[in-house]
């Protein structure tokens, strides 16, 4: 239940087997749809280094099953080492995985304290999604999440991902 993002950015510049040894810094925009897979291996090397916007794009390649076998476990990896950092479509899809029990088991509280972290910063779908849990959770589960997410809050520097 819920929406997922797919929007991400696409890396441009050289590939990796043209002499590139780091991912490079200069990022283009990508609508829902665009094709990951000639850029899969930056994606990669990208995420490996701990660029926030990799690896929510790699998970939504596994997610997607689009460059790699479709599997919701490494989708759960990325968007989580994505979500982690702050970054809010990794927090919003982390919501989305854990709220229709894909790659985790389904779990309403953490669902909701993704989509919480996520429309605090104030993506809108997070919010919407936010909404519609509230419907399906009791107010001990919400109390819950919001105690968690708060937690999460002054557990993690500000930045909002890289």
């Amino acid at each position: 239940m819920g929406v997922r993002v797919g929007v991400g950015r696409m890396w441009s510049g050289l590939a990796p087997d043209e002499g590139g040894k780091t991912a490079p810094p200069a990022l283009a925009s990508c609508v829902f749809g665009c094709r990951i897979g000639p850029s899969l291996a930056w994606y990669r090397l990208a995420a490996e280094q701990g660029h926030a916007v990799a690896q929510f794009n790699l998970g939504r390649a596994y997610d997607d099953g689009e460059g790699v076998p479709e599997d919701d476990g490494e989708a759960v990896r990325w968007y989580r080492l994505a979500a982690e950092q702050g970054y809010a479509d990794g927090q919003l899809n982390l919501g989305f995985m854990y709220g229709n029990g894909e790659g985790v088991p389904e779990d309403l509280v953490y669902a909701y304290m993704w989509y919480n972290l996520s429309a605090a910063q104030g993506n809108e779908i997070a919010q919407r999604n936010k909404e519609i849990f509230e419907q399906r959770m009791t107010r001990e589960q919400i109390a819950e999440a919001q105690r968690l997410s708060r937690e999460w809050i002054e557990t993690h520097p500000q930045g909002g991902g890289n």
